[in-house]
């Protein structure tokens, strides 16, 4: 079923367990599981922007892991989420991150997930977070 995805970030708060772990168990941030819950609320799909592993649903196994998306990792990482954008053909995808023309921090997580959406045609709506 095509519909709408809600993507939010990773997050530099993890659970350090050594076992591989479902990302939405992984991170622990607060922000992570407001978006879930709103994505559960209004019936989207979730989808969590990695910097490392490209886009991961929430139940998907992951290491523990101590990376940040820089621009500089950008371009390696823009060709694997076009592909998993592709693959899921989503209706629209609702980003939940700072404006990061505020918090340059998270500029390359915003050019990681609106270029691929543009690229795609897949409408895009950028909400912000404080």
């Amino acid at each position: 079923m095509i519909r709408r995805y809600f993507v939010t970030t990773c997050s530099k708060e993890k659970e350090a367990h050594a076992a591989l772990l479902p990302a939405l168990k992984r991170y622990t941030n607060a922000r992570i599981t407001q978006v879930y819950q709103r994505s559960l609320q209004q019936n989207a799909g979730f989808i969590i922007l990695s910097g490392k592993f490209g886009l991961l649903l929430p139940h998907q196994p992951i290491p523990w892991y101590d990376e940040a998306l820089t621009s500089l990792k950008l371009p390696d990482l823009l060709p694997i989420i076009t592909k998993q954008l592709q693959q899921w053909q989503p209706a629209g995808i609702t980003f939940f991150a700072k404006n990061h023309l505020v918090f340059p921090d998270w500029e390359p997580y915003y050019h990681a997930i609106y270029l691929p959406c543009t690229q795609l045609n897949i409408p895009f709506e950028h909400r912000l977070i404080y």
